[in-house]
């Protein structure tokens, strides 16, 4: 289950693998999101978006590593690219 610490506001953004984010804050308030943040129940009404996609999200295969060389980056220095 993922699970992240916001490192501003020190909330705790958690998923329950479907897609649903639950949001504790310091002060024990707690609310619940989908994975793009929007409310769905619960005391506290906001949340990170982009940590609630981050968490709640599609996430990786068990065992694989994010890495820059996965992402279909274009640098220009391709070949037949003009420089």
């Amino acid at each position: 289950m993922p699970r992240k610490l916001h490192m501003l506001t020190g909330a705790v953004y958690e998923t329950d693998g479907a897609g649903v984010v639950r949001v504790t804050t310091r002060q024990g308030r707690v609310g619940r999101f989908d994975s793009h943040g929007a409310w769905i129940d619960g005391e506290l009404r906001e949340a990170d978006p982009h940590l609630c996609l981050w968490v709640g999200g599609r996430q990786l295969p068990e065992g694989k590593a994010a890495s820059f060389k996965d992402l279909p980056l274009k640098t220009g220095r391709e070949e037949g690219a003009d420089a």
